[in-house]
């Protein structure tokens, strides 16, 4: 399956996104216009959650390192060498596909109105809002799951991942409430956080929530490694 996708679905799917994207360059539907929004990193932040890019990769890394043993590649670092160089290659794909979207969205946006844009006025807005909402809570702890991975060797305790993911979890809920549902007694404790403009108000918190942990972890023992 791995096989077909890679040989054949892949390079079809990049290469109509990649006329689709020249096409616009070249012959662009209308000027890049105004921002919509007044705060594009952090709505990036948030509507990128929606491509379930790193969810997905999470479920997909397995299958990736089986295709790899498959084809003959053995030994962690034969195996990680390989995961790397097909890691660099994804995201410069990803990055010359998402950046040519982008960039053909500043100039499309300007042809429907904010209120189309945000979903308020398509019928599958209550959906898309639902998943948002469902995506806030996720995607924080994913990746705090993704960054940590590269402490395992050094980290043995479970105290500070789990106090780390209990509080990104926590911040993640207090934004969701407060941005998505207009709590705004949660939006203001979010707006405080540091870097909370870019949508990344747990961050600090989840940190310092780690480091806590590392502490902690001196003086409790359990008897444990991840």
């Amino acid at each position: 399956m791995i096989d077909v996708i890679g040989k054949f679905l892949t390079p079809i799917l990049l290469a109509a996104l990649l006329v689709l994207i020249g096409k616009g360059v070249l012959f662009p539907e209308a000027p890049v216009g105004e921002a919509l929004t007044d705060s594009p990193v952090r709505d990036g932040i948030y509507n990128g959650y929606q491509t379930l890019d790193m969810v997905g990769s999470v479920f997909l890394s397995t299958m990736l390192l089986n295709a790899f043993r498959r084809k003959g590649y053995e030994g962690t670092g034969t195996i990680s060498k390989m995961a790397l160089r097909s890691a660099i290659l994804s995201a410069a794909l990803l990055f010359l596909v998402y950046g040519g979207l982008a960039y053909l969205g500043a100039g499309t946006g300007s042809l429907f109105s904010a209120q189309v844009m945000d979903g308020s006025l398509n019928q599958a807005g209550l959906t898309v809002r639902i998943t948002e909402a469902a995506l806030m809570l996720l995607y924080p702890v994913t990746i705090l799951m993704i960054l940590t991975i590269f402490l395992r060797d050094k980290v043995k305790s479970v105290i500070p991942y789990r106090l780390a993911a209990a509080v990104t979890f926590l911040m993640s809920f207090l934004d969701m409430m407060g941005s998505t549902f207009g709590v705004s007694a949660f939006a203001r404790i979010t707006a405080a956080m540091p870097f909370s403009s870019y949508g990344l108000c747990w961050s600090v918190p989840a940190a310092a929530a780690f480091a806590a942990g590392m502490a902690a972890s001196f003086f409790i023992k359990d008897g444990k490694n991840r």
